[in-house]
């Protein structure tokens, strides 16, 4: 069913905790990191919608040349990092940041903070209503989006989404899986 959303996984139990420190936490750490290259953006002299844009556009872009190539990150960054070139001192700034150890700790601490909590030993109607609270709202947005694109989006094609998003509520608050 989430499958509808985006891809999914399968975890056993005990990854759970480390599922909510990387998965369920790591949006939060990606838009601190959309926001802070926006604001280097209207730092270095662009409009800060342009900036914005552009920061959530490279985001999005490198994160799908890493799920469509099934690349490491690392190479795909040594691919794009010229040697003696400005990738290469903005790479140094940040590892002299210790971007990396501090994104690390950010999902170990969170992990652990879900396990103390005992955040995910049953994925409620609650949590399903959340996973698709925050999922869901991507999925309109890539429709309709794909929708503007082809063709204007009419009320008929609201009146199905509509169904559609019904069901999908209505399959969540049906069932409730064991994590």
């Amino acid at each position: 069913m989430f499958d509808v959303v985006g891809r999914t996984v399968v975890v056993d139990e005990k990854h759970m905790d480390a599922v909510t420190g990387l998965s369920a936490s790591g949006p939060a750490y990606i838009y601190i990191i959309i926001e802070s290259l926006a604001e280097a953006g209207v730092k270095v002299g662009l409009p800060r919608d342009i900036a914005t844009l552009l920061a959530a556009q490279t985001t999005m872009g490198a994160a799908r040349v890493v799920l469509e190539t099934g690349d490491h990150p690392a190479l795909l960054k040594d691919a794009v990092t010229t040697p003696a070139g400005c990738t290469v001192d903005g790479i140094m700034e940040l590892e002299e940041g210790k971007l990396r150890v501090t994104l690390i700790k950010a999902v170990v601490k969170s992990g652990a903070t879900g396990q103390r909590a005992g955040v995910c030993r049953t994925l409620t109607v609650g949590w399903q209503r959340r996973i698709l609270k925050y999922y869901l709202p991507s999925l309109v947005e890539r429709l309709l989006y794909k929708r503007r694109k082809q063709w204007q989006v009419s009320l008929a094609d609201a009146t199905n989404f509509q169904q559609s998003t019904n069901r999908i509520w209505r399959k969540a608050a049906s069932f409730s899986l064991s994590c």
